[in-house]
């Protein structure tokens, strides 16, 4: 058995499973690990505007780190939010941007201190963006501090925001190796399995975990942590299937084409998804 879902849900299937407590007590352990929340706004705008490529964080001035009640030293970051963003527009073809008045940048914001925002009301709409009990207009407020922008720039029909209320971010502090179980690999030229729960003994070999708040040679909270505990998993049970084929090169006229076939498609998946969301209708 595979159990690919998070820590708190994990932790709450071991106290509702007398029997699997029974043989593995230690998998309360993770009931120690801690998850935070996170949010997304993902941002069209219009205005040309000059921004760096790459993942952008939002930082003032990183010696004031450790500065007591600066915002720097408040979440290790300067803006009030803890904000950071990749303009994924720079990845598409400048002819794609070009295009009557429909784009010039997509931002790809990440919310990392969500905490104090995750209680107020969270429709992206111009009526609410000045409202102070209104979540995104909070952080595009925060944004607005970088970045030269009006709220007649945004194109608010393409605008999307996520506060994943349902995925908290697990948080791998300082202290938590010890809580977090493991599916290892052996450390030889085929990669093969030792048993799951090495700590445990005997107690539970047919029962394997996946998930980034696993223990892996990735220690950092990713999705590629996620995708390794998750083929470490697969392996252990089944240690002799060969190993993934590498993917093919990708050719760039391919893919461009391949994103013009898309480009509809995805404009229709994104209006549905902007009219099936929760608060569509307020």
């Amino acid at each position: 058995m595979i159990l690919a879902i998070p820590p708190e849900k994990l932790y709450s299937v071991a106290r509702q499973s007398p029997e699997l407590l029974w043989v593995v007590p230690e998998l309360l352990d993770v009931g120690q690990l801690k998850s935070v929340r996170f949010a997304a706004l993902d941002l069209y705008l219009t205005q040309e505007l000059t921004l760096p490529a790459g993942h952008v964080t939002l930082m003032d001035n990183p010696s004031k780190l450790r500065v007591a009640n600066s915002q720097e030293a408040k979440n290790g970051i300067a803006s009030e939010y803890g904000l950071s963003f990749i303009d994924n527009g720079k990845f598409w073809p400048a002819e794609d941007w070009g295009k009557a008045d429909r784009g010039k940048h997509f931002l790809g914001v990440l919310v990392g201190d969500y905490g104090s925002l995750d209680q107020l009301d969270t429709t992206l709409d111009p009526d609410r963006v000045d409202r102070r009990d209104n979540a995104p207009g909070r952080i595009i407020h925060d944004l607005k501090k970088y970045i030269q922008f009006d709220a007649a720039d945004i194109d608010w029909e393409r605008s999307f925001f996520r506060d994943q209320k349902d995925t908290p971010l697990f948080v791998n502090s300082v202290g938590s190796w010890e809580y977090r179980p493991e599916t290892r690999l052996g450390g030889d030229d085929r990669l093969q399995p030792q048993r799951p729960f090495v700590r445990y003994e005997q107690k539970a070999l047919n029962l394997h975990l996946a998930g980034d708040f696993c223990r892996s040679r990735i220690d950092v909270v990713s999705v590629e942590a996620a995708l390794v505990t998750g083929i470490t998993a697969a392996r252990a049970i089944c240690p002799d299937v060969e190993p993934a084929l590498e993917p093919a090169e990708a050719d760039q006229k391919d893919l461009r084409h391949a994103k013009e076939l898309l480009s509809g498609w995805l404009e229709i998946a994104a209006a549905r998804a902007r009219t099936e969301a929760p608060d569509a209708d307020d």
